[in-house]
């Protein structure tokens, strides 16, 4: 694996887990989430990752840091089938790569969101946005400096 592709995929690595605490099987009997519910909870907010952090801003604007190595910039949205995506472009010290990553929701019998950790896993985390999400562009100095270092 070439080092930009272990670095993006570090990233979605990390991106994807919200919370190793709680990770479970998914809920029985589990529910699609609206995608408009989706948008709405996603909308405006600063996702903190381990290393980084990804904006979900209005509009579909997705932009994203990893630490200090990269960044990204795309659209993200959310579907009619459960599903919060992003499509985006990323730029590291080691090179350039494309990346489109879709987390599945549903909801089970309370009502609780639950997010699966990524597209080819079987861990299910409690989506909370009250603790996972900052309203605003929180980390938007950041992320314009990490693009200036990278001639972006």
């Amino acid at each position: 694996m070439k080092p930009l592709q272990l670095g993006l995929t570090i990233v979605a690595a990390v991106l994807i887990f919200a919370n190793p605490s709680s990770a479970d099987k998914k809920p029985r009997p589990a529910q699609k989430v609206d995608g408009q519910y989706l948008a709405k909870t996603y909308n405006g907010n600063s996702w903190k990752w381990r290393q980084g952090y990804a904006f979900f801003g209005g509009g579909g604007v997705f932009k994203a840091v990893w630490e200090d190595r990269g960044y990204a910039e795309g659209k993200w949205y959310a579907t009619h089938s459960g599903n919060v995506c992003y499509e985006a472009h990323w730029t590291s010290n080691k090179g350039e790569k494309d990346s489109k990553v879709c987390w599945p929701h549903v909801s089970d019998t309370n009502g609780f969101v639950w997010q699966r950790s990524g597209p080819d896993s079987n861990e299910w985390y409690r989506l909370r946005p009250e603790t996972r999400f900052e309203r605003g562009f929180v980390f938007k100095r950041s992320f314009n400096r990490i693009k200036r270092g990278l001639g972006g």
